[in-house]
């Protein structure tokens, strides 16, 4: 072979290797201590989330910041963008505030109620989006801080073990990878990390809007940087672990099959 074409035959190699990499697609499966299985897969910057006993999923689009609820088995899916979810989330936040004064006089008058009215009446203020809470003081938000606590490795990825500290109480662990490897491209990472990271801001400032901090794992909450593969909660003593990774091709309807179904709008607060 000559020195020109050995160097053609490399050349197309690294290419293949660089864009054949850049451009595979990923699939996670998450296990919990029932054996629940939950499977994230990703492809072109989209992620897809769905758990074994359920005909519907989540997908995340990391370059539009739009998130889609689809349900094959109603045959329809629900569009939310970044900008209409933190609009929805402030108009609650300003309801919340509106009312606050009238539902904590509402929520005084309800000890001399009956105690099957009261139930009755505090689960439809529950059910009221941003009214859980309203009527009392928010609480002061949690203080996370992570303890790296040396390296392990899960489903053949090495991670960064880290202890939970909710205001200075262990209260999870957590192992986190921080970068692209194994069978995980750069660009299914960063679609990951961009899914991941999408859904902790939505947590958090549900916790800040409604102080319902309590409500939610810390890790929700956390600002952290990496994707958590292995996480054990000590305070309602759950565990999600990954168990397998793949970098098999994927098929388009996975990530496109919504398209058929009818869009429906997402529903609004009442004025």
């Amino acid at each position: 072979m000559s020195i020109s074409r050995a160097i053609t035959v490399l050349c197309a190699d690294i290419l293949l290797f660089v864009y054949g990499s850049a451009l595979a697609d990923t699939s996670l499966v998450f296990k919990d201590q029932a054996g629940k299985q939950t499977t994230v897969q990703v492809a072109g910057g989209v992620g897809r989330m769905q758990q074994a006993d359920d005909s519907g999923y989540i997908l995340f689009d990391s370059r539009s910041r739009t998130v889609l609820h689809v349900d094959p088995g109603r045959g329809s899916y629900m569009e939310m963008t970044e900008d209409r979810i933190n609009s929805q989330m402030d108009q609650a936040a300003a309801m919340r505030r509106k009312m606050a004064p009238q539902l904590k006089m509402m929520k005084e008058q309800l000890v001399n109620v009956d105690p099957q009215t009261r139930k009755m009446i505090e689960q439809r203020m529950a059910g009221m989006p941003g009214m859980a809470d309203a009527g009392s003081e928010p609480k002061v938000p949690a203080s996370i801080k992570l303890v790296a606590k040396g390296r392990k490795t899960v489903a053949g990825l090495e991670c960064q073990q880290h202890r939970l500290l909710q205001d200075g109480k262990h209260v999870a662990d957590v192992c986190l990878i921080r970068s692209a490897g194994g069978k995980i491209s750069r660009q299914d990472f960063q679609t990951l990390e961009a899914t991941m990271g999408f859904f902790r801001k939505m947590a958090s400032k549900a916790v800040q809007m409604t102080g319902g901090r309590d409500r939610l794992p810390a890790l929700g909450t956390a600002s952290i940087e990496g994707l958590p593969v292995d996480i054990r909660d000590l305070v309602k003593g759950n565990r999600l672990t990954l168990v397998s990774v793949s970098d098999g091709k994927l098929s388009s309807d996975l990530f496109t099959a919504y398209r058929k179904l009818k869009k429906q709008q997402m529903p609004g607060l009442p004025h």
